[in-house]
């Protein structure tokens, strides 16, 4: 393996022995590390431990299969440089059993354990994983049997639990909390007992006693949070009146509402609950601000429009301040807890209940699983858990795998739950001087919660065990710090760091950010100024959407800013602090967001469209080994979720141009396509089903229009579509009204309903197919369709139903003639994949998959578009924070920095914490009333202090997937008065981390950044100096703040002017784009004006120019408007008559490779050969159109051809190991060197780069003569061997006016950078046996394409070829081609 230069941590991390915990901060290499201790292990001399002896446990397939695969390359590069036989015996050992090694995700290694012992639980060994879907569906009908039967023993109890948690309407909320307690409580070690023990929580007879527990101390955290919050609002409030100027007379009444806020605040942390009621009452009570005078004021101090500001400004701090303590008022105090113990008493037994319920679901859950012979995925971690343990002592099974395991590694240790760490400890050994225990991981990084990821389990290690110092000696329980990023760049990395020393707090983030956990630079980048590598600032672009008019693309009046702004929107933290259900149909708050959205996307577009059109900077491609100018697919935007925008930053992008692809959850039972078909679905289960039958008659499967389908309503309007489309086809011809006809049957029992008025309905059916008959041909085709259609869905499978409706309708194909055809078309095959997965079930029907769908959207649940883009296609894309967790990219935008966390879960009135239980409301059954409880308050006051601890971490995951630059996108309402708050909340700390109070109380990212960034040094928003700025960490970090207030405009921009104890910004309406460095400049703005214009809304050229047109023809006279007949009848003669200038243009190729260019030489013909006299011409024809050949799947033949022969011996070229092979080649005996080159070639095979047939046909012996001939040692001795290097070439040919592209692959270029020279190689398989001069034959056949070759390496690399050569492997002989021959060979076909 090779020999990276490992940081001292890291070899630590590799060496020492012991139950470690490696904290591997993002970048720092961690799988590399986790692969090389591994490697070591099963590759040490004295221990040889086989690879099959470890368990690696990964979080997904993907990760366990990329570290079999670095596993496996490791060995490789060891094989080939061992030189012992038995270590060589060994490694090949190692490599054949690495495909049965551990290596694997915990779920995967639960099922083999299951598999291995199915009969010590009482397991069919036949099961199987139910699929999410089947799992989803089973749940639900287990549940509505389970409520069938309760309901018909009719318990008091369990009406109790309906009357509590059931709607007037139906029992839908009661078993949603069913299943959510359910899924919690399958996350616990003992789902059983933790749900035994949730109605302990409400068991209290002593106020003393329940403020000393956990809920309480989570009461007095929640209560000192909001006074922290209100102090600072106050602090805020006294510095503003302390100003010149400043309301001076508040001050004494502001320093009494701090004083008594203070003592609430100590209460709060150590007095009893009667302590802090009667300090709340007290803080609570805020007297009114008393009116100020001016008699006393020297007139120079007098500024009426200062003083009504600074007195408004802190008024406004004060009645915030005033509202932080109603909403604690709202919440904990709405009902005195003297009031409350009685009531929670009554809760606890409503608890127990619902606890019961629960158990006993999950009882018949389990039956319904068995009865089927399926598991789901909580199974099989709670089996592997049943066989592990017994009494919560391990097993004999447990104690087995302890003894045969030499070391359990973990991978993404910060992401697993209780269950999954009880299983590791079982299955590693934990007592001291024993442990095998290696976990990796970062907890700044888990961003798992919601799927029941409890980062705990690494923090409190992380805390309990020593921190390896460098130096230090190994110890039984140890952390690891790896704190080297090896990803980004350096300013990436210290702009990072600046912020999360301030906002990353134990406190707000679970984990303190320190010198443990900051990052440092590890990574080598290149700075150029001439190659404009990528080094920059970080950019923040900030803008209010109330000040911006989206459809005239500028800023709002003042008035109407204000009017939108005071108007009765939601107010800040609104959605948490109100106990409610979420609503769907909040249309007013969708629209702005929506708004918000599509500002932000053009500001985004705008920006990539500079960096990307302007080549703005280089990036270093590692496939080309160098740097080329930025591009659309090295730029991604991370956005916390993409529901609700990604559809409108689509739309946005695609109208500025930008090539977007966005990979979303949502959205796909939307599409036109998919809805058409499961409309044609439900009519052929149920063909009364209107609205979807109206559906299938509008769509293209049918095509009526809307007139047509009125004409068909007319007929019956009381009836269906149905009814009316078979009076109609019985009606259209004579023969269908007798018995025998075949679908008399189908049309009698419709005419039967309608026998009496059948006369005149017939009459009106006939007169509207006389007067339409499209609609009688459009009907005559639909209906026999539909009737087989649904005879055929009670006879054959779903998946088969819904391919011949494909087939049957020409859908699919219809649909990729569309705009965006192959998504269209991947989003129908979707639709058969999973009715192939449903039927895999043991469910089976359409009626069952159709309501399976309908109850999977009922839920709020969708499904993502079908993927159609490919890894390396120039896009940008969209994707999810959680999505791009373990990648990096290029250039990182953040968007949405500005819209408010996600709080609606903690609107349930059933809320669930694995420590805390479970928290409901007070409910008042009889009359039907809901208060809030203490037990819920704590529940949902921890719950929200762990939501904020893990979108602290989402960000600190967005912000550390950027390798070369950042640039973060953000809305702010009212933004001018939040940089004032930002500022004011920065002038309030003194420490370098911002106090938790504060960071607890943020709804956005932006209130986490804009006060860190108000600090910084360099005065990003130009405010003026900061005191204690230049102390903080990383304070030397480069960002750039850009303000934006409108989207195009005209209008010059007012700077904001500033003060040392105060700032003032201009007001909304003139609030204009500001930065604090250099300017620069971004389509559509202006450096002086700072207005930024976005592609959109804007008027474009063609517009102006229509614009300048008109008022030209306004401007003209009567007598110069008016146009000679004459002149008219000439210019409409010249224009029918208008002929294109290039008509031999038409005929030729604006594009071609090297191979075409060689062929239309004429030169030789293919596989046959010719010599000089019998070409007929010596310079290539006109390009003209290819012609095709025959498609494979017609050819039949029994043998490779030989171009196809050829193209497999340079497949098994292209792919030789020359690095590995170089040092050790010419030691090799010829019988190991065959077998190297024969594995090698199985390689290939196994790897599917060659076919069998393929690989028959690459000869050992043709593959060895050529590394041991003189071209072979050209090859080894070269300083770089690029090998298959394509080329794009601009060129003026002789035969052709126009220039063409010629696009080609150069077997091989061998670069000497000591002498700044090159050498151009092809291989060539011609059979030249018998051919008197072969040299002469090579020059002529292929002195072009050399001649080409050197051309585009000359152009291209900058790089003179001293020489091209040719090595033919039929003859085992190289030719090296005179350059004058070449050159004289591209000179009769190209223009140099």
């Amino acid at each position: 393996m090779n020999n990276p230069k490992w940081t001292p941590a890291q070899q630590a991390a590799i060496d020492l022995k012991g139950q470690l915990l490696v904290a591997a901060a993002a970048g720092s290499g961690k799988t590399a590390v986790l692969v090389q201790r591994l490697f070591k292990q099963i590759t040490d001399v004295d221990e040889q431990v086989d690879v099959d002896r470890f368990l690696v446990v990964t979080f997904t397939k993907a990760a366990a299969a990329e570290m079999r695969e670095r596993i496996g390359k490791a060995l490789d590069e060891a094989l080939f440089g061992a030189a012992e036989p038995a270590q060589v015996e060994h490694l090949l050992q190692q490599r054949a059993l690495l495909y049965r090694a551990s290596i694997t995700t915990l779920h995967s290694f639960c099922m083999e354990l299951i598999r291995q012992y199915f009969y010590l639980i009482e397991l069919d060994p036949a099961f199987r994983v139910a699929d999410e879907a089947e799992a989803d569906l089973l749940r639900q009908d287990t549940l509505e049997d389970l409520f069938e039967a309760y309901y018909g023993e009719e318990t008091p109890a369990f009406q109790s639990l309906v009357d509590a948690f059931g709607t007037d309407r139906d029992d839908q909320p009661l078993m949603a909390s069913i299943l959510r307690l359910h899924e919690f409580a399958m996350s616990q070690v003992h789902p059983g007992e933790w749900l035994e023990h949730l109605p302990a929580a409400y068991d209290w007879h002593s106020l003393d006693d329940l403020m000393e527990s956990p809920w309480g101390q989570v009461v007095r955290q929640g209560v000192r949070d909001k006074v922290e919050e209100g102090l600072i609002l106050l602090e805020r409030a006294y510095r503003l009146a302390e100003l010149p100027g400043g309301p001076v007379h508040y001050l004494p009444v502001l320093e009494d509402d701090q004083s008594r806020l203070g003592f609430l605040r100590e209460m709060a942390e150590k007095g009893t609950w009667s302590d802090i009621e009667t300090a709340f009452k007290s803080a609570a009570a805020f007297p009114g601000l008393p009116r100020g005078s001016k008699k006393n004021l020297p007139d120079s101090l007098i500024d009426e429009e200062n003083s009504k500001r600074l007195r408004e400004e802190s008024k406004k701090a004060r009645d915030e301040a005033k509202k932080k303590l109603e909403e604690i008022k709202n919440t904990v105090f709405s009902v005195p807890l003297t009031d409350q113990l009685p009531f929670l008493n009554k809760m606890g037994e409503l608890v127990g209940t619902l606890a019961q319920v629960t158990q006993h679901f999950a009882r018949e859950y389990q039956k319904a699983k068995r009865q089927r012979n399926c598991v789901d995925f909580s199974d099989l971690e709670h089996y592997a858990l049943q066989l592990l343990a017994k009494d919560k002592q391990p097993t004999e099974i447990a104690l087995k795998l302890q003894a045969y395991y030499a070391e359990v590694l973990v991978d993404e240790y910060q992401d697993i739950n209780p269950v999954q760490e009880r299983i590791l400890q079982l299955v590693s050994r934990q007592e001291e001087g024993k442990a095998n225990l290696f976990m990796v991981g970062d907890v700044k990084q888990s961003i798992y919660r919601f799927r029941m990821a409890d980062p705990g389990l690494f923090l409190r290690k992380y805390g309990e065990f020593p921190h390896y110092q460098e130096g230090g000696g190994a110890a039984p329980n140890l952390v690891i710090d790896l704190n080297q990023n090896f990803r980004s760049r350096p300013e990436v990395i210290q702009g990072i760091n600046y912020l999360f020393y301030q906002i990353m707090t134990e406190g707000a983030g679970e984990i303190v950010y320190d010198e443990q956990a900051a990052l440092r630079p590890g990574a080598k980048f290149v700075s150029d100024g001439e190659l404009r590598t990528a080094e920059g600032p970080i950019e923040v672009h900030l803008f209010d959407p109330k000040a911006i008019d989206l459809s005239l693309g500028q800023k709002r009046g003042a008035e109407d800013a204000a009017t939108e702004v005071d108007s009765p929107a939601k107010g800040e933290g609104e959605e948490f602090e109100q106990n409610r259900e979420p609503e769907s149909g909040d249309d007013e708050s969708s629209l702005e967001e929506a708004e918000t959205a599509r500002i932000e996307a053009r500001l985004v577009a705008a920006r990539i469209q500079k960096m990307v059109l302007e080549r703005e900077f280089q990036i270093h491609d590692k496939e080309l080994g160098d740097y080329r100018p930025v591009q659309y697919a090295d730029i991604v935007i991370l956005m916390r979720s993409l529901a609700s925008v990604a559809s409108v930053y689509a739309e946005e992008f695609q109208k500025a141009g930008i090539p977007v692809y966005a990979e979303t959850n949502s959205g796909y039972f939307g599409t036109n396509e998919v809805d058409t078909v499961l409309s044609l679905l439900k009519i052929i289960d149920n063909p009364r089903l209107d609205i979807p039958f109206a559906a299938v008659l509008r769509s293209p499967l049918v095509g009526m229009n809307g007139t047509e389908l009125g004409k068909l309503r007319s007929l019956l309007p009381q009836g269906d579509f149905y009814e009316t489309l078979v009076l109609t086809f019985w009606a259209g011809d004579a023969h269908r009204q007798e018995e025998g006809h075949e679908f008399y049957s189908e049309i009698r029992e419709i005419l039967g309903k309608h026998w009496e008025s059948l006369p005149q309905l017939e009459v009106k059916v006939r007169h509207i197919l006389e007067t339409s008959p499209e609609i009688k041909e459009k009907v005559d085709a639909f209906f026999p369709k539909l009737q087989e259609w649904r005879h055929r869905s009670r006879r054959t499978s779903l998946a088969d139903l819904l391919w011949h409706l494909y087939e049957d309708t020409g859908y699919l194909a219809y649909v990729g003639t569309l705009p965006a055809g192959a998504q269209r078309q991947a989003n129908l095959r979707v639709l058969y994949d999973r009715a192939c997965r449903y039927e895999a079930t043991n469910y089976r029907g359409l009626f069952r998959f159709l309501r399976f769908l309908e109850k999977f959207q009922s839920q709020g649940k969708d499904l993502g578009n079908a993927s159609i883009v490919g890894e390396k296609e120039n896009v940008v894309r969209f994707i999810t924070v959680h999505s791009s967790k373990g990648l990096e990219f290029p250039v990182v935008f953040i968007a949405g920095l500005g819209k408010k966390f996600n709080t609606r879960s903690l609107s349930s009135q059933l809320l669930l914490h694995s420590h805390l239980g479970v928290g409901i409301p007070l409910i008042d059954i009889e009359n039907q009333v809901r208060y809030p409880s203490v037990i819920q308050y704590a529940v949902k006051e921890r719950l929200w202090q762990e939501a904020l601890a893990e979108e602290l971490r989402i960000l600190y995951v967005a912000l550390t997937r950027g390798k070369e630059r950042l640039f973060l996108f953000g809305h702010q309402h009212k933004l001018a008065e939040a940089i004032n708050k930002w500022r004011s909340l920065a002038l309030s700390c003194p420490d370098t981390a911002f106090p938790d109070g504060q960071l607890r109380g943020a709804k956005t990212y932006l209130d986490w950044l804009g006060p860190a960034l108000v600090r910084h040094p360099e005065d990003l928003f130009k405010l003026g100096s900061f005191p204690t700025a230049s102390e903080l960490p990383d304070s030397s970090s480069q960002w750039k703040v850009i303000l934006h207030d409108q989207i195009a405009g005209k209008g010059p921009v007012q700077e904001a002017t500033s003060s040392q104890d105060e700032i003032i910004l201009p007001d909304q309406e003139t609030l204009g784009e500001r930065e604090a460095s250099e300017e620069t400049e971004i389509p559509g703005e202006t450096e002086a004006s700072g207005k930024t214009e976005i592609p959109g809304e804007t008027k474009n050229s063609e517009e102006t120019k229509t614009s300048e047109d008109k008022k030209n023809l306004e401007a003209q006279t009567p007598e110069t408007a008016d146009l000679d007949t004459k002149n008219l009848q000439e210019e409409v003669f010249r224009q029918l008559n208008w002929q294109y200038p290039y008509p031999e243009g038409v005929n030729q190729s604006a594009k071609t490779s090297v191979s075409e260019l060689k062929r239309q030489s004429l030169w030789y013909m293919d596989n046959e050969y010719s010599s000089p006299s019998s070409s007929s011409s010596s310079s290539p024809s006109a390009l003209s159109a290819p012609s095709f050949l025959r498609p494979q799947f017609i050819v039949s033949r029994k043998e490779l051809t030989p171009a196809e022969r050829g193209t497999a011996v340079h497949a098994a070229i292209q792919h030789l190991p020359l690095a590995l092979w170089r040092d050790t080649w010419e030691e090799l005996a010829q019988e190991v060197r065959e077998s190297m080159l024969q594995e090698h070639i199985d390689s290939l095979i196994r790897r599917e780069i060659l076919s069998a047939e393929q690989g028959g046909a690459v000869s050992v012996s043709q593959l060895k003569n050529l590394l041991d001939s003189t071209s072979g040692k050209r090859l080894w001795e070269a300083e770089e061997v690029r090998r298959e290097v394509p080329f794009t070439l601009s060129l003026r040919l002789r035969a052709q006016k126009e220039p063409v592209l010629v696009q080609g692959i150069i077997d091989a270029v061998l670069l000497s950078h000591q002498e700044h020279e090159a050498q151009v190689m092809d291989f060539k398989t011609d059979n030249l046996a018998g051919v008197p001069d072969p040299e002469l034959v090579l020059t002529q056949r292929y002195g072009l394409q050399l001649g080409l070759y050197a051309l585009a390496v000359e152009r291209l690399l900058k790089v003179p070829v001293r020489e091209c050569i040719i090595y033919a492997t039929s003859l085992n002989r190289e030719f090296v081609m005179q350059r004058e021959a070449v050159q004289a060979a591209l000179e009769s076909v190209v223009i140099v």
